[in-house]
């Protein structure tokens, strides 16, 4: 299967041609997704799109955990 290239919080990935983000959580290792958001390109993508938004070559995915504090 054909690789591409893009960055998650910067740092340079290489992973499968046709990866949606629910796809790409999973190649994390990220099983928890509340709490989660994600931007591509800097455009946020809602979490109800996450399974159909494919991501392509040198996309910059920006992904935020939502931490409790005080």
């Amino acid at each position: 299967m054909q690789q591409i290239r893009i960055q998650v919080n910067r740092e340079e990935r290489s992973i499968p041609s046709q990866t949606t983000l629910i796809a790409l959580l999973d190649l994390l290792g990220i099983e928890q997704h509340r709490g989660i958001a994600l931007a591509v390109n800097e455009q946020v993508v809602p979490k109800s799109k996450w399974a159909e938004h494919i991501l392509h070559d040198n996309d910059r995915v920006t992904l935020i955990r939502a931490t409790q504090g005080g």
